[in-house]
């Protein structure tokens, strides 16, 4: 019975560290989630700027291109 207890024994302690090894990998993962979630509200963010930008530069673009066209006129 000794032996059979202390294999008991090593299956529970196993089976805690697994239990421990899966938590904390869970959490690992929880965080790169969030930083991958951060990371692409981000990108949405600059994405939505450049977006924004290019179209100012574009009508910026127009009114050179009429104040140019009305400078040569007079």
């Amino acid at each position: 019975m000794g032996a059979l207890a202390r294999a008991t024994e090593s299956l529970h302690e196993s089976a805690d560290a697994l239990t421990a090894a899966s938590k904390s990998l869970r959490f690992g993962l929880a965080e790169q989630d969030a930083f991958v979630s951060a990371g692409l509200t981000a990108t949405k963010a600059l994405a939505s700027g450049s977006a924004d930008m290019a179209v100012q530069g574009k009508r910026a673009a127009q009114a050179s291109a009429h104040a140019a066209e009305t400078a040569a006129r007079n």
